[in-house]
């Protein structure tokens, strides 16, 4: 068992297929990791989607943490690592974290309860940066990660990653500048603007390929 592991998740559609193709793309290195992907189950303990949308992720690292794990790297089933890394869990090992910047501020994209949750009013959330949380390291014996797990699961077990992807009917706002809620990803700015986290760039690029969605993950 290594110190390290990689975590990810796929139900139903072509989910699943992604958790496989980074389990394949990832058998060409050399690991210093270990590897644990959930295809068509949830972490033990964990929400249901349509429960709690994105509560996986938490009970992801929950899990982690419960199998002596001291440090975990999330990657959505959507990302398709074309690098070792090694690189990414030297960085969680290094600063506690990984976290990074998505280029929106959390202003658009939080429900007016998720701005109750965490104290912040609509203008006060345009200081607070929009994460990616498509790719998330935590180191566990380190306080700063350990403390935003912490974080991150009270959120989940709160039920505050909760809310519509879109506001065109008002769903989570009555502002009309706000365009819907990021669930886990709202949550994640605020606690890294809680915690004083920076966010690292040029990790992860974007790309569309017809119907399928997904980050190639370039670690630097």
């Amino acid at each position: 068992m290594s110190d390290n592991v990689i975590l990810t998740f796929g139900m139903g559609g072509w989910y699943p297929r992604g958790v496989k193709r980074m389990e394949t793309k990832l058998a060409t290195y050399l690991q210093n990791w270990d590897f644990k992907g959930w295809i068509n189950e949830y972490p033990p303990g964990s929400p249901t989607h349509q429960e709690n949308p994105y509560a996986f992720k938490a009970y992801a690292f929950k899990w982690a943490i419960d199998n002596g794990y001291k440090r975990a790297l999330w990657l959505d089933s959507s990302v398709v690592p074309n690098k070792n890394p090694d690189p990414l869990f030297e960085k969680i090992g290094k600063n506690g974290y990984l976290i990074l910047l998505n280029g929106w501020t959390n202003a658009v994209w939080s429900t007016d309860a998720q701005l109750k949750y965490y104290g912040f009013t609509r203008e006060q959330a345009k200081k607070v940066s929009h994460p990616i949380a498509t790719i998330i390291g935590m180191d566990f014996i380190n306080p700063i990660g350990k403390n935003m797990y912490n974080k991150f699961i009270q959120a989940a077990d709160s039920g505050i990653f909760r809310g519509s992807w879109t506001n065109k009917k008002h769903e989570v706002s009555e502002d009309p500048t706000v365009l819907g809620s990021r669930h886990d990803q709202t949550c994640l700015g605020f606690i890294a603007y809680e915690l004083g986290l920076e966010y690292s760039v040029h990790l992860a690029a974007y790309q569309n390929h017809g119907d399928f969605y997904f980050y190639i993950l370039e670690a630097k």
